[in-house]
């Protein structure tokens, strides 16, 4: 009686389970990771600033533990969910993520052009700054599309648990467009005790990247179940219906690495002196050298697996970069032809491709054993072995900072491995959950 009644809780969880030490490694090291991005943010780091920071971080985890609460956790056998998912619903919800994400995309590149035209400190009036209305739109957006998901899942009787996970993929989805929300709230009480923020990384603008970041691999969960069930890896053959899926992660791929990186793009504009004459470069060249490579390994290992092993075709890491990379272009050849001509570089995105390719390589010649964890294990190393050698010798002839030198390149090595290794086995084990969540056989 215990075995059969422990096998129908399993069997009454609408989505695959994923298993806790994954899970918790994942989103534990990314809280971990917004808490060092916040403390390098250039706020003053007294009491005040580590108190709120500790809220911030006690937030994202209250909310990773109602997500669990809601979708993950057991439910008696008898709240199984009785309704299936809707393939009308699960292309409306992915198409409006999708532009949703654009318009995310879109305004944090008209805000790159504003600074380069018209300040050198990042220390501006939100209220007054006209690129934040594309975010403004984009999160209603994400606003309509949690209300939309939310009404939908609420038909018929049962608990809201057992109502949200008779399509569970949605209700994720839901709730992670919801959580972006937060960010307008959370922005005005910010900005209100600590004032405007001197760099991207403070707490406010991390809460609307990660959120935005996690509502794309929801959104790519809810476009992936429309696609057929692959059983062996395969190469050959791309099928439209996976590009839009490829799409929503590059994404995430561009506001990650807008984020993180692109600021020492910024300042490598000609009109931009390094010599620490405002707040905002006083604080920006605080910032460890080491973060540069960390961050652009560690985003490109994380989605580039995520692809791979959800999609379970080698070369699905360059095709998200590369996508990430045309958003670059587009959006910059855009606002140069609305604002006029300003120094801009894609150095990140570039980058991108170094670590994407050395992963896509190894699958490549490693097919037959794709799926093995000694695949996986030497894919991640050859990428962040890419990294440290070929990324880290086109780095100063790219970028005057960070500065690559014997004082400097231990800790970058250290720090793109470390990076690297979890990024890319949190990557794969998000990407084979999803492989195996909600889809049609």
């Amino acid at each position: 009686m215990p075995k059969s009644s422990s096998r129908q809780r399993r069997a009454a969880q609408a989505i695959p389970s994923f298993r806790y030490i994954p899970l918790l490694i994942t989103a534990g090291g990314a809280i971990a990771v917004l808490a060092a991005l916040s403390y390098w943010s250039g706020a003053t780091a007294n009491l005040v600033f580590i108190s709120g920071v500790a809220a911030f971080m006690a937030l994202l985890a209250l909310l990773g533990l109602a997500l669990w609460w809601l979708l993950l956790s057991p439910l008696p056998a008898t709240q199984a969910a009785a309704r299936g998912p809707s393939p009308v619903a699960h292309w409306l919800a992915a198409g409006l993520a999708t532009i949703s994400g654009l318009l995310f995309v879109a305004g944090n590149h008209w805000d790159e052009s504003w600074r380069r035209l018209y300040t050198s400190d990042a220390a501006i009036d939100d209220a007054a700054w006209l690129p934040n209305l594309l975010f403004y739109i984009g999160l209603g957006l994400n606003g309509l599309l949690a209300l939309g998901i939310f009404v939908y899942t609420a038909r018929g009787t049962g608990s809201v648990r057992e109502k949200l996970r008779r399509d569970p993929l949605l209700s994720m989805l839901a709730f992670a467009a919801a959580v972006t929300l937060l960010a307008l709230p959370f922005n005005v009480v910010w900005h209100g005790i600590y004032g405007p923020d001197l760099t991207a990384w403070s707490p406010a603008s991390l809460l609307v990247a990660a959120s935005t970041a996690f509502t794309m691999v929801a959104a790519a969960a809810v476009q992936l179940w429309l696609l057929p069930r692959r059983s062996a890896w395969e190469i050959h053959r791309l099928p439209v219906t996976e590009i839009h899926f490829i799409l929503l992660l590059a994404i995430g791929v561009s506001l990650l690495l807008h984020m993180g990186v692109g600021e020492w793009e910024l300042v490598a504009s000609p009109d931009m002196a390094m010599d620490g004459s405002t707040p905002f470069l006083q604080a920006f060249l605080a910032r460890p050298e080491w973060l540069y490579p960390a961050i652009i390994v560690a985003v490109t290992l994380f989605f580039g697996n995520v692809a791979l092993h959800a999609l379970r075709r080698p070369g699905a890491a360059i095709l998200v970069t590369l996508a990430a990379l045309f958003f670059r272009a587009l959006f910059i050849f855009i606002f140069q032809q609305l604002d006029g001509p300003f120094s801009v570089t894609a150095v990140g995105q570039f980058m991108a491709l170094i670590p994407a390719a050395a992963l896509d390589m190894v699958y490549v010649f490693r097919i037959y054993a794709a799926g093995t964890p000694g695949t996986r294990l030497t894919a991640n190393l050859f990428a962040v072995t890419a990294m440290m050698t070929l990324g880290l010798w086109l780095l100063p002839r790219w970028l005057a900072h960070p500065q690559v030198d014997a004082a400097t390149i231990p800790a970058m090595v250290a720090a793109t491995l470390v990076a690297g290794l979890w990024s890319g086995w949190c990557g794969a084990a998000v990407g084979q959950w999803l492989h195996q969540a909600q889809r049609r056989s």
